[in-house]
C-alpha cells in the first residue's frame, strides 16, 4: 500500500489531492485499487469542488516487462455541495517496463454520455528510476 498527497496553488484556486494505492500480484496477474479524493477551493468565488474517484484494474503480464490491463475509472463530482456528475470510464491499459523505467498508456471511453464531460480519458504515465 502507498499514499500519495499533492497540494497546489494556482493564483485563484487552492487544491489538495490524496490517493490510496493498493495492488496485489498473483502469478502473472496484477490487481489494483486506487481511491482518489481531490478538493479544489476557488478563492475569488469561495466555491468548493470535490472529486471522488475510485479506480480498479486487472492486468496480465504476457512477458515480465509487458502487461495488458482492463481499467475502470469512476468520477463523482460535487460542486458546492451539489452532485454535478458521476462519470464512468472503462478500457484497455498497456504497460511496458525496462530496467530503469516504466511507461503506461490508458485509453478509456466514457460509459454512457454526460453533457459537458470528456467522452474519452487518454493517459500516459512515465516513471524513471534515478
Amino acid at each position: 500500500p502507498a499514499i500519495y498527497l499533492e497540494t497546489a496553488y494556482f493564483g485563484d484556486e487552492a487544491a489538495l489531492e490524496e490517493i490510496l494505492i493498493l495492488a496485489k500480484a498473483s502469478g502473472r496477474w496484477l490487481y489494483a485499487f486506487n481511491l482518489k479524493l481531490e478538493q479544489e477551493y476557488g478563492l475569488e468565488g469561495k466555491t468548493w469542488e470535490l472529486v471522488f474517484s475510485p479506480r480498479l484494474a486487472a492486468g496480465y503480464f504476457f512477458k515480465p516487462a509487458v502487461a495488458l490491463s482492463l481499467e475502470y475509472v469512476g468520477e463523482l463530482v460535487i460542486d458546492d455541495g451539489e452532485t454535478e456528475a458521476f462519470l464512468s470510464y472503462l478500457g484497455p491499459t498497456l504497460s511496458l517496463a525496462g530496467e530503469n523505467f516504466y511507461w503506461t498508456l490508458s485509453v478509456l471511453p466514457q460509459l454512457g454520455t454526460e453533457a459537458g464531460s470528456a467522452a474519452w480519458q487518454i493517459r500516459s504515465l512515465l516513471g524513471v528510476t534515478l
